[in-house]
């Protein structure tokens, strides 16, 4: 008797060890699948618009996040003798693409596309570049510089070498980065958001302050050197929530000095501001806002 009760708890313990055998073995598997699928490998091939032939050693530049979870990030890579290209990037992401090919023109659609998959990739389809105005008969050898640099805490808008800039706001060239848009009534949104702040040189703008779109329409491209889109502010900029900075950097002077803007309100809905030179034989400018 005893040696089959034994026999049995021998068996009974068996037994629960190979459930738990089981068990762990399908959360291990369940894991990795899940960890397979946190990031999807995007798959296009880039092609020439009017002869559909395939581009190879185009330059593929991703710009993305995931809303809450995932702070920007850039990644890039370039097409194969086919013209195919493959990126990863974080499955559930929104991205934005930059295509650059000599002889071509930019494809910059300036939108986000949201990339969701429940498989380890993801087919986006045939992208056609536009050959350039320029084309085969007209050939520049440039330095060429990116008018975008993504660090860590913010973005970088080199507005100085967009040759699009002299003839828009800053509105309009703000707009067009990656996560701003314009809303139905023409307000500038970041990630479906007003909440940011605008600065002038890393100095608050007063003038700003009161309505910062009403400002950023009437600061021409041709004064601004370039924009930041601080999106983690420190505690120096003393920020509240989950605000950004929008900071304007102007232009500097052919003798050194930069303009200089300040504004004052009053209890009547205007808002006054000035401006001029730091040289007293200077021209200066005085101008009146009313508040709508």
């Amino acid at each position: 008797m005893p040696a089959v009760i034994g026999s049995r708890h021998l068996l009974f313990g068996n037994h629960m060890g190979s459930k738990k055998y089981f068990v762990l073995l399908f959360l291990f598997v369940l894991g990795k699948t899940t960890l397979g699928q946190d990031k999807i490998k995007l798959i296009g091939i880039i092609e020439d618009c009017a002869t559909k032939k395939p581009l190879p050693n185009a330059t593929i530049q991703c710009m993305g996040y995931v809303p809450r979870i995932i702070p920007l990030y850039k990644k890039t890579t370039t097409s194969d003798a086919n013209g195919k290209f493959t990126i990863e990037v974080p499955n559930g992401s929104k991205n934005s693409f930059t295509i650059n090919l000599i002889g071509y023109e930019t494809y910059d659609p300036r939108s986000l596309q949201q990339c969701n998959s429940n498989t380890d990739s993801l087919p986006i389809g045939f992208i056609c570049l536009k050959p350039s105005v320029k084309g085969l008969k007209e050939v520049e050898v440039v330095a060429h510089k990116e008018l975008l640099q993504l660090k860590a805490d913010r973005i970088i808008y080199d507005v100085k070498n967009d040759k699009t800039a002299a003839a828009n706001n800053i509105q309009t060239l703000v707009s067009r980065l990656p996560f701003f848009s314009l809303s139905s009534d023409g307000k500038l949104l970041y990630k479906n958001s007003p909440r940011y702040k605008v600065f002038i040189d890393g100095r608050p703008s007063g003038l700003a302050r009161y309505d910062p779109n009403m400002y950023l329409q009437t600061v021409q491209g041709q004064t601004v050197d370039k924009i930041e889109i601080i999106t983690s502010p420190t505690a120096k900029y003393d920020m509240e929530g989950n605000s950004i900075i929008i900071n304007v950097i102007t232009k500097k002077m052919e003798n050194g000095y930069s303009i200089n803007l300040n504004s004052k309100g009053d209890s009547f809905g205007a808002l006054g501001g000035g401006g001029g030179y730091d040289e007293i034989r200077s021209l200066g400018f005085r101008c009146v806002f009313l508040c709508q």
